[in-house]
């Protein structure tokens, strides 16, 4: 069975242009020789639309790192405008799970609802009924991925 899942962003207002900067970077973990990235830059503003693909093990994960401030680069700056906020979805997205607790609590939790705000929150994302109050370890994959 197929299930609509409409998403809504909110306004994210005016940001200063350019939203995220990045200038000559370059980078390489600490230990190797070889550089992953050199002197990559970019330039995002409120109308880019990014998608970053490509090979496994090719650096997309890293330089999302070094996107969030996650990592420094070797040389060059990242800079973000002052109210910037990035999300990224993970491809381990489990990890951050905590796995005992029920998905209702966690949004109780991480984002101060109350248990009926969490609620109508997971209805949303066709999360209903005892999927809501059951630890998430016992929820699908995809189950899983919503709560995220």
């Amino acid at each position: 069975k197929t299930y609509p899942l409409p998403f809504e962003f909110t306004n994210p207002g005016s940001l200063p242009h350019p939203v995220l900067q990045v200038q000559h970077v370059s980078f390489k973990y600490e230990g190797t020789d070889d550089l992953l990235f050199e002197d990559v830059d970019i330039g995002v503003d409120l109308n880019s639309r990014v998608a970053i693909v490509g090979k496994n093990g090719v650096g997309k994960s890293t330089f999302m790192k070094l996107l969030n401030k996650e990592l420094e680069p070797t040389e060059g700056e990242v800079l973000h405008a002052a109210k910037l906020k990035i999300a990224t979805y993970s491809q381990h997205f489990e990890e951050g799970l905590p796995m005992d607790k029920s998905a209702t609590k966690l949004l109780m939790d991480d984002y101060k609802m109350s248990a009926q705000e969490a609620r109508r929150l997971l209805g949303r994302f066709n999360l209903s009924g005892k999927i809501q109050v059951n630890p998430i370890r016992t929820l699908s994959g995809g189950q899983k991925a919503r709560v995220m």
